[in-house]
């Protein structure tokens, strides 16, 4: 159960018309139902999607430590929210990768894609978009392609600043950083 009406004025500090609009729109969409009887807030309906209604593909470039975690987490995150998560390896193959993304399985709402900068990747990656899936870049945000990003580590801000120092200022850069191969 939420807080009642009252309580949620209280708790955040809004005017009373606000609430009840929420709710009102909360109910409408049947997230939540709303019951008679005085002090007792809506009560939220539980809502499943199974895991035909949405099927998030991620074409897995290569199975070393990296790519292993990035789909253990992906993964964890979709099976708590029963989700069906598809992992597909590629081996390394560019001709695969980008195919698996022009052409995913039937039932594929969304791509969760590593990210690679050349011209076929970022046309594959818009008619992906424009047939109506939804996708995600891991590791890299790539300004030129409308779709959200995930990253954590810093060669990501090493990359998003070299970027703008290139793109924007036209300066030359140097990076220096450990890395296992050059």
């Amino acid at each position: 159960r939420l807080p009642n009406m009252s309580d949620m004025v209280k708790q955040w500090n809004v005017g009373y018309p606000t609430v009840k609009s929420a709710i009102q729109l909360l109910e409408k969409e049947g997230l939540i139902r709303c019951e008679k009887g005085r002090g007792k807030g809506p009560l939220v309906l539980e809502t499943k999607k199974t895991a035909e209604e949405c099927s998030i593909i991620f074409p897995r470039w290569v199975t070393n430590k990296q790519f292993i975690e990035i789909a253990k987490g992906i993964q964890d995150y979709s099976q708590n929210l029963n989700i069906k998560v598809i992992i597909i390896d590629v081996f390394e193959d560019a001709e695969r990768y980008l195919d698996l993304i022009l052409h995913p399985p039937q039932n594929a709402r969304g791509l969760i894609l590593y990210p690679w900068d050349t011209p076929d990747y970022d046309q594959a990656v818009n008619d992906a978009i424009n047939s109506g899936l939804e996708v995600v870049l891991v590791d890299r945000v790539m300004p030129e392609l409308k779709v959200s990003s995930v990253a954590a580590d810093h060669f990501t801000g090493a990359y998003e600043a070299t970027r703008h120092l290139l793109d924007t200022h036209h300066c030359p850069v140097y990076y220096f950083g450990h890395v296992n191969s050059p």
